[in-house]
């Protein structure tokens, strides 16, 4: 369940006409760490919460995005053209290619009343907030895949397992003399649902080995 505005559920569940754009903040790492870059796919500038999203079309390509519910991980693929933040952060492609390796992509569905010279924001819904790995990259467009923050917690447990020649199952009674029980980890994942700018924050606390 994602939370939307008062205003914005009303007019789903109605008749009534909307437009709806995409909205992408990228936030770079490596040389550019610290940088953001946003834009959409609308015909026009879309200003939300104090974050201009620049409309330039075709910048910002995108597949349709995997989401499941459980504890699969939400994922996307994202086609970039690199000219526009060549200009707009003077360095080489190189640079930008190597910044987009762990940067941030946050994408929402922003939804309108009225049309794209004169429109009123209803409110957006976060699709996909997650890390980039690019994939594929020339000197005009980079792809990336894009994975949800929730992948950073998928670790294999038991962590660091050594298993040398052991022909039975582990932790299977009366044949693995290993307890399963102390080597249980605990913790909580909590997470906020925030604007536009930040996004979608998880946060890991309270990890104890018991």
């Amino acid at each position: 369940m994602k939370p939307v505005s008062t205003a914005l559920s009303g007019v789903l569940a109605s008749s009534q006409d909307f437009i709806r754009a995409n909205l992408y903040n990228i936030q770079f790492a490596g040389q550019l760490a610290g940088l953001t870059a946003s834009y959409t796919d609308g015909e026009t500038d879309i200003t939300i919460n104090g974050t201009t999203y620049q409309s330039n079309q075709g910048v910002v390509k995108r597949s349709r995005s995997r989401q499941t519910e459980g504890f699969e991980i939400d994922d996307c693929d994202v086609e970039l053209m690199v000219q526009p933040l060549q200009n707009s952060f003077s360095v080489p492609v190189n640079a930008i290619i190597g910044s987009l390796d762990g940067a941030t992509l946050q994408i929402f569905k922003c939804y309108a009343t009225g049309s794209y010279s004169e429109f009123s924001v209803l409110g957006t819904v976060i699709d996909i907030n997650g890390f980039c790995t690019p994939t594929n990259a020339s000197n005009t467009k980079v792809q990336i895949s894009v994975r949800s923050l929730a992948d950073q917690f998928v670790e294999p447990l038991p962590k660091r397992l050594i298993q040398p020649g052991c022909p039975y199952a582990l932790y299977q009674p009366f044949t693995c003399n290993l307890n399963a029980d102390l080597w249980k980890e605990g913790g909580q994942v909590a997470y906020a649902a925030i604007g536009p700018a930040t996004g979608l924050q998880y946060i890991y606390t309270n990890r104890n080995l018991s």
